[in-house]
């Protein structure tokens, strides 16, 4: 019977990764289902002290029961032998490129010898690549899935670009805000093309892009602001942040502040109303203190705004008249 552990170098534990009997079939799940069949191996063992020096380098060594035990602990120990019986424990270290990746253990009836040793190591050191591989792919898969549910749940729009121009990723914020999918802007010279449609302002946008590029560092955000064209055709202000990752793609997230530039100009063209006005306009406080005073109050009350600002109201009111302010 084989066992397989994977190794967690972050909490020092060996956990059961497989299990199987003479046959290859699988027992982890159940046989074992109901013990759990992990454990933390001792320093002396990691660090390959010398009666475990074969273990350290990945030979496959007997190992007494009562080492077993040590290393297993009472519990555990007690649960396997359980299952299987008294058995002869064959074990050694899974370790790729100076990692501890996991062991393996092979248990064998007490009457049975292991045979073809190097073989069987050579098969252990090539798992030891394949483990290593599965966990790396696994943590990428688990990065990726935690990226993914971060974009799409951004209240900004997203892309990655990779070093070829080639977007590989747009959030749903990203075609909700502009309408464009991955079918209509494969590559950013195609975003160039849809969002820019002068020809001029193309060519600046496509200048200033390589330009910061070239003097950027990786993790440096570049912002700038631009208007582009949205799939229906119309227009956004839109602010781009853009920075390189480590691994050369492009991060960007985009700013879409069409409406704060509308209610900036609204803001705008009422202050000229309000400044060209030849009639009075004076803003104030709930609590009667003037926030605001126009060219025309000026003119009525003989007050410039310096001297009036931050004042009380009652101001302008003659002291007999002070009532009509409300």
């Amino acid at each position: 019977m084989n066992f397989v552990f994977s190794y967690d170098d972050e909490t020092g534990r060996m956990k059961a990764f497989s299990v199987r009997d003479e046959k290859g079939t699988e027992l982890l799940e159940t046989v074992f289902a109901d013990h759990l069949i992990n454990f933390i191996p001792s320093s002396v063992i990691l660090q390959g002290e010398k009666e475990f020096e074969p273990v350290i380098a990945g030979n496959i060594t007997e190992v007494p029961e009562d080492i077993v035990i040590s290393i297993l602990g009472e519990q555990v120990h007690s649960e396997i032998k359980q299952v299987i019986g008294p058995r002869q424990v064959y074990a050694t270290l899974m370790i790729w490129e100076g990692t501890i990746v996991g062991a393996v253990a092979i248990c064998l009836p007490a009457d049975e010898t292991l045979e073809n040793q190097y073989l069987i190591e050579t098969f252990i050191r090539m798992g030891a690549l394949t483990l290593q591989r599965l966990f790396t792919r696994i943590s990428h898969d688990q990065s990726a899935n935690r990226f993914r549910i971060i974009a799409e749940t951004a209240p900004l729009p997203i892309a990655i670009i990779n070093p070829d121009g080639k977007y590989l990723y747009i959030n749903n914020r990203f075609i909700e805000t502009f309408g464009y999918t991955l079918d209509d802007i494969p590559t950013g010279g195609k975003w160039f093309l849809h969002a820019f449609p002068d020809g001029e302002t193309m060519q600046k946008a496509r200048n200033l892009w390589i330009s910061d590029l070239e003097r950027s560092s990786v993790g440096e955000i570049r912002p700038r602001q631009f208007r582009v064209r949205c799939k229906d055709g119309s227009f956004k202000s839109v602010i781009f942040r853009p920075v390189t990752l480590p691994d050369g793609c492009q991060l960007i997230l985009y700013e879409d502040i069409s409406d704060q530039e509308e209610a900036e100009k609204d803001r705008n063209l009422l202050a000229e109303i309000v400044r060209s006005s030849h009639d009075a306009i004076i803003g104030m406080t709930t609590s009667g203190k003037i926030q605001t005073w126009n060219p025309g109050a000026q003119r009525i009350y003989g007050y410039s705004a310096d001297e009036v600002l931050g004042k009380d109201i009652d101001i302008i009111f003659p002291e007999s008249r002070l009532h009509e302010k409300d």
